[in-house]
C-alpha cells in the first residue's frame, strides 16, 4: 500500500515527501536531545535549519494540491520555513535571556 502510493507519487512530490520526513524525524530527534542535554546545542544553526525544513516540507507537501505552480509553491514554502525558523530563533533567544537575568 505504501509502495503504491510512493510509486504514484511524481518525482517533485517525491523529494518533497523525502524532505518532509526527514526533516520531521531530525525535529523529533531534536526535541528529545533537549530534554536529555538541557536545551544545549554543539551546533548553532541546527534548530533554524530543521525547523526551515520542516517548515518548508510541511507546508509545500500540504499546499502542493491549492498550489500548482511550483515557483510559487517553493517561494510561499521557503517564507513560510523561514518564519518557522526565525520565530523559533527569536523563541530561543528570549529563553536564554530570560533565564541569564
Amino acid at each position: 500500500m505504501v509502495v503504491e502510493w510512493w510509486t504514484d507519487l511524481g518525482l517533485m512530490m517525491q523529494i518533497l515527501w523525502g524532505v518532509t520526513i526527514v526533516a520531521t524525524i531530525l525535529f523529533i530527534i531534536q526535541n528529545f536531545t533537549t530534554f536529555l542535554r538541557d536545551g544545549v546545542s554543539k551546533f548553532p544553526y541546527y534548530n533554524a535549519v530543521v525547523n526551515f525544513f520542516l517548515g518548508f516540507g510541511w507546508t509545500s507537501v500540504l499546499m502542493s494540491q491549492r498550489i500548482q505552480t511550483p515557483i510559487y509553491l517553493f517561494i510561499i514554502a521557503a517564507i513560510v520555513g523561514a518564519a518557522l525558523a526565525v520565530l523559533v530563533a527569536g523563541m530561543g533567544k528570549m529563553l536564554d535571556d530570560n533565564a541569564n537575568k
